[in-house]
């Protein structure tokens, strides 16, 4: 187990008002993508949010992606 806290994360920011955030793990040449949550669905941001981690995985020296996604109960 991680703590999504104490990993790299961006941020994204739109009015001045937090909209979404998305943390990352980076091993081996791997990045893995372990949260995401943003304000609005449909409006782009879980979108960008995942393209600049690719940008930031890629200057990193990764070669693949991941993301494992989970069904939340409420």
């Amino acid at each position: 187990m991680v703590d999504p806290v104490e990993l790299p994360a961006v941020i994204a920011v739109a009015g001045g008002q937090f909209v979404g955030v998305l943390t990352y793990l980076v091993r081996e040449g791997s990045c893995e993508i372990l949260t995401l949550h943003f304000a609005r669905q449909w409006s782009g941001i879980g979108s960008s949010l995942l393209a600049e981690v690719e940008q930031a995985a890629v200057a990193l020296g990764c070669s693949d992606m991941s993301v494992t996604t989970t069904k939340r109960q409420s």
